[in-house]
């Protein structure tokens, strides 16, 4: 199993802030059954400011420590705007993970899309149930799909029965079900989660190998 969006990459974003806590994150994962976990701090964010090349370089300090734990790989959750910040895709893969604001339809969102599709990338819809403008509006996840974009969806709205997560879960529209972990006590999902969504976790594996 792996999980594709986290924020376990220390003192680089809004999740773990140390290397310890990083390391025993990545315990909590491996003693669940993970193999791999992807690192996807966040960019271009509105509220949580970050700096892409200072993410790259703790990457390249941390892995070898973070990695006696676990599998690590590097990635990152792009805030998609207008005038967006070239995004770090997923490994060696070329998904890019993306997020959008949640209550407004963003305007821009077919165009951006598509001009990361045109760099090469295959575009991952974070934490789709975050979003009022999407559910149910059919016509639109319809053009998304049609345009390859893929859907993510958080662990622990699915564990609380959210009740858009259900709505996409019912549609068979769940490409990737992820913990989006900002410390460990997110982590405590994975207690309930996996005894009911454990195969949906593990589609991740063939979408990204």
């Amino acid at each position: 199993m792996f999980d594709i969006h986290t924020h376990i990459l220390p003192g680089v974003d809004d999740g773990a802030e140390s290397l310890e806590e990083a390391l025993s994150m990545l315990k909590a994962l491996k003693s669940r059954g993970f193999n791999g976990v992807f690192l996807t701090p966040h960019l271009n964010h509105p509220t949580v400011k970050t700096d892409k090349e200072f993410i790259l370089h703790t990457f390249e300090d941390l892995r070898t420590e973070l990695e006696k734990q676990l599998q690590v790989y590097l990635g990152s959750e792009l805030y998609l705007s207008p005038n967006y910040e070239e995004p770090i895709p997923l490994g060696d893969t070329d998904l890019v993970l993306v997020e959008l604001p949640t209550d407004v339809y963003p305007q821009y969102l077919e165009e951006t899309i598509f001009d990361l599709q045109l760099s090469g990338y295959r575009v991952i819809l974070a934490h789709v149930e975050r979003y009022r403008w999407l559910a149910e509006n059919v016509p639109l996840i319809e053009k998304l799909r049609d345009r390859n974009v893929l859907f993510q969806i958080n662990l622990r709205a699915l564990v609380a029965k959210h009740e858009r997560a259900i709505w996409f879960k019912k549609h068979n529209l769940i490409d990737f079900v992820s913990t989006d972990c900002h410390g460990l006590d997110d982590l405590k999902v994975l207690d309930h989660g996996l005894v009911h969504y454990r195969e949906l976790i593990q589609r991740s594996e063939e979408l990204l190998f």
